[in-house]
């Protein structure tokens, strides 16, 4: 039976049976595979710790007709403290969910397994600001996979941006309009300069260093509110992890 040994972070994970559950796991060898954790529902399981959502583990995996199933593993790191509470997790949620969207089956991507991996530890640390880090995430999750936001000039008229002005931005279109122009096209929302000048480093910056800046609250407010509608417009894909958080936001 052949083995494959790999590296990877349970994105989701569903109960199959009385004992046994069904694992997606984003590695960096194999991109997103299916995996069955046989009786990790058992009390004495000793998949247990690596068959929980976020769990980093090494897995040694044997093909079967459908699925993976784990022959050995050993975990790395449960990420735990991303369950300090509920905004946390919804957030860290929607980095796993859209990290194992965009990943192909069977594909190695070892670039956007760091990136999440070094999101989520950054995210881990008591004073981080959850919504900045996925917000972060998302802009750059995307500018990686072909969605890369048009800066530095209006997309209407092709004026150059100033860096001075407020202006805005179309996630339709993925780019700024000019104040001139927004009297005949209206953008989604509106980009500080400092704003602008962020997501510039975010799709730009080196990737061990894509998690390290400050904002004021108006600039992380902004990256934000345009990470979430972006996704949503270029991707056209549906997020449950998204969808939580916006029903948590107009409940609270």
């Amino acid at each position: 039976m052949t083995e494959v040994k790999v590296h990877g972070i349970v994105t989701a994970e569903a109960v199959m049976g009385d004992k046994d559950k069904r694992l997606t796991l984003l590695t960096r060898e194999m991109g997103r595979i299916t995996v069955l954790a046989k009786g990790a529902l058992a009390p004495k399981s000793r998949w247990r710790s690596v068959a929980q959502v976020f769990s980093c583990a090494a897995y040694v995996l044997t093909k079967g007709k459908t699925f993976y199933y784990i022959k050995e593993a050993e975990l790395t790191d449960s990420l735990y403290e991303l369950r300090r509470d509920l905004p946390c997790l919804a957030w860290a949620g929607l980095m796993v969910e859209t990290a194992s969207e965009t990943a192909v089956e069977g594909q190695p991507n070892q670039p956007l397994v760091d990136l999440l991996l070094r999101g989520l530890m950054r995210m881990r640390q008591p004073e981080s600001d959850p919504a900045l880090i996925a917000s972060v995430f998302l802009w750059r999750l995307l500018a990686d996979n072909g969605y890369r936001p048009q800066l530095g000039c209006c997309r209407v008229c092709g004026r150059p941006d100033s860096k001075q002005e407020v202006w805005g931005f179309a996630a339709a279109d993925g780019g700024l309009i000019c104040p001139a122009c927004q009297t005949r096209y209206v953008p989604d929302q509106s980009l500080p300069p400092e704003a602008r000048r962020a997501l510039e480093y975010i799709i730009s910056a080196p990737p061990e260093a894509v998690y390290r800046f400050r904002a004021e609250p108006d600039v992380r407010e902004a990256l934000r509110e345009g990470a979430c509608r972006y996704l949503q417009y270029q991707t056209g894909g549906r997020y449950r992890s998204l969808d939580f958080l916006q029903q948590m936001e107009r409940s609270g």
